[in-house]
């Protein structure tokens, strides 16, 4: 191999008080991106206790980030230990932005440029993304009290395609079709191409794109793909100009946003895994037809009113799960979509064919 490997690890506290998730303290591993999970044991306190988290052993290989040298000669540079992280939290009750800070930062090592985060309670949407590191752009719990919701989505980003500008920050942001926020791990390969198609008349609007990121054309490629969907949907079934703004049932909505997910599937190319909040449908996760960027879904039960129901995390690896109390159910699949709806019933469908 041309670019050589090391063993890293460090070690992490985090704040645990009763059952639920405190603020996170961070630490220098931490601010340097390692990852972490492992066993832990805590440290007695007045009611809050810092558990000190040991982090494995990882392997990484070694090439642009500075780790090691480059590979030498006419080879290509090949960075493989940069890439995106992502999480998507649906809670039955209760703030989901702590429980997003601490799995931000078990996948702080996959991205060092910015943070940002969504929160919802499904009538409003908070955002709060800057360039910088998980503890330093949501650095008090005077900021995190000021992300309301229990849903919400996550992200750490190293610049893909485009800048390292704050304005190219994630979640990315469509007002229409219905509202969406999107994060994004990957690469698209069919970038200019797709953005021609986004501003030109093949659009069903001809969209303005604030950014040179592929997420943001992606994002645009799906709202356009809805809009388009949601066409022909009304057309199928003889609902004239006036019926545009009739209340479609959210079953139907759901199933308007499988159908554009097919289209986005077979005109995006490349590599890209992906979690989005969209108004009116749920918590959304999907993953390209080769399965290039991982994903995976979590659950873990909790009790509202004596009743059992179920909690759901999409994120780019399962070492969020842990610290946060979820479970590893499944590897969301290449070509599939899955829907969290706002009343947390799960739903998936394939989009693409293996």
């Amino acid at each position: 191999r041309s670019s050589p490997r090391r063993m890293v690890h460090a070690r992490g506290f985090r704040c645990v008080s009763g059952a639920s998730v405190g603020y996170a303290k961070p630490q220098a591993a931490a601010r340097q991106g390692v990852p972490a999970r492992g066993r832990s044991r805590g440290k007695s306190g007045s009611g809050v206790s810092w558990v000190a988290t040991k982090r494995p052993h990882v392997l990484e290989e070694v090439g642009r980030s500075g780790l090691g040298p480059k590979p030498s000669g006419n080879s290509p540079s090949r960075d493989v230990s940069r890439k995106c992280g992502i999480i998507g939290i649906y809670k039955t009750q209760g703030l989901a932005s702590f429980e997003l800070y601490e799995g931000l930062l078990m996948l702080q090592h996959r991205g060092q440029d910015s943070a940002g985060m969504v929160t919802t309670d499904w009538s409003r949407f908070v955002e709060k993304k800057e360039n910088g590191l998980v503890k330093d752009v949501f650095h008090s719990k005077t900021v995190m009290d000021k992300l309301p919701g229990n849903v919400g989505i996550g992200h750490v980003r190293y610049p893909t395609a485009g800048t390292a500008s704050a304005l190219e920050a994630q979640p990315f942001f469509v007002n229409s079709p219905l509202g969406i926020f999107l994060i994004h791990n990957g690469n698209i390969t069919n970038t200019e191409s797709l953005r021609d198609r986004l501003q030109g008349s093949k659009s069903f609007f001809n969209r303005c794109l604030r950014t040179d990121s592929d997420s943001e054309v992606l994002l645009n490629v799906w709202a356009d793909a809805i809009h388009r969907a949601h066409q022909e949907y009304l057309l199928k079934h003889g609902i004239g100009q006036a019926g545009k703004n009739v209340d479609l049932q959210k079953q139907i909505v759901t199933k308007i946003v499988f159908e554009a997910g097919k289209e986005l599937m077979q005109k995006v190319k490349g590599a890209y895994s992906c979690i989005a909040l969209v108004k009116g449908v749920g918590l959304v996760g999907f993953r390209d037809p080769n399965g290039i960027r991982p994903l995976v879904l979590g659950k873990r039960r909790t009790k509202v009113d004596g009743v059992e129901k179920d909690e759901y995390i999409l994120a780019s690896e399962d070492c969020a799960f842990g610290p946060i109390g979820y479970d590893r159910v499944r590897d969301v699949n290449p070509g599939e979509m899955v829907i969290i709806n706002e009343d947390g019933e799960l739903i998936s469908s394939m989009c693409a064919d293996k």
